[in-house]
């Protein structure tokens, strides 16, 4: 599809599992003005230019950016290095974001962590994957309105940092982190199904369309 461009105007994002253009800083500020976040994930989900597996990729790389984020702020200080790792993390969001909302592709995501390195639990990390998936569907069907989207990714962003804080990252492993986060999993897919099933605002927006 790409052929012989990808070694010169591309490089590959593991996470992710897919190329991204390049670009030097000053294209970069030109055309990125503003990072993306979560109000573009919900437009282009509900318009469908953001297909599930992207939209996923993306949820999932936001959050693990937010669990390295908690990691390196557990001692309380963010040093240069440590910044400048999560403003990259940013724009290559950036990046991925312009890639996939110009064309059809099916990302496999590798989840475990920063660039597949701190391993942290697979089972939580499929949950995590499900329910971004559940959130899509939400979105496309028009069962989740925009501040109730917001809700659910916020609470699993939480999770994602809790994660980096207090879990699996050697140093600072707390034993007890895995029943809590699964336990905060299990509120938010009831929030999720309670969210999509609200019957009653759901027939209110059949009539007032405008009601988010």
């Amino acid at each position: 599809m790409f052929g012989i461009e990808f070694p010169l105007n591309y490089h590959y994002n593991r996470e992710v599992g897919h190329w991204v253009p390049n670009r030097d800083e000053l294209i970069h500020r030109l055309l990125d003005r503003r990072n993306v976040g979560d109000i573009d994930f919900y437009r282009e989900a509900r318009s469908g230019r953001l297909n599930r597996d992207e939209f996923t990729a993306l949820q999932m790389y936001q959050a693990e950016t937010e669990k390295l984020r908690a990691k390196f702020s557990a001692d309380g200080v963010l040093d240069a290095n440590e910044r400048r790792t999560l403003e990259q993390r940013q724009r290559e969001l950036d990046r991925l974001y312009n890639t996939y909302v110009g064309g059809d592709y099916h990302p496999r995501y590798q989840v475990g962590g920063y660039r597949n390195g701190d391993r942290m639990d697979a089972a939580i990390d499929q949950r995590m994957i499900n329910q971004y998936g559940r959130i899509y569907d939400g979105i496309r069907n028009g069962e989740l309105t925009y501040r109730e989207y917001n809700h659910v990714d916020n609470n699993l962003e939480a999770i994602s940092r809790y994660r980096g804080y207090a879990g699996a990252y050697g140093w600072n492993y707390n034993p007890m982190y895995k029943p809590l986060v699964h336990s905060a999993l299990d509120y938010n897919s009831n929030l999720i199904y309670d969210y999509k099933h609200n019957w009653e605002r759901q027939w209110l927006r059949y009539f007032l369309p405008v009601i988010a």
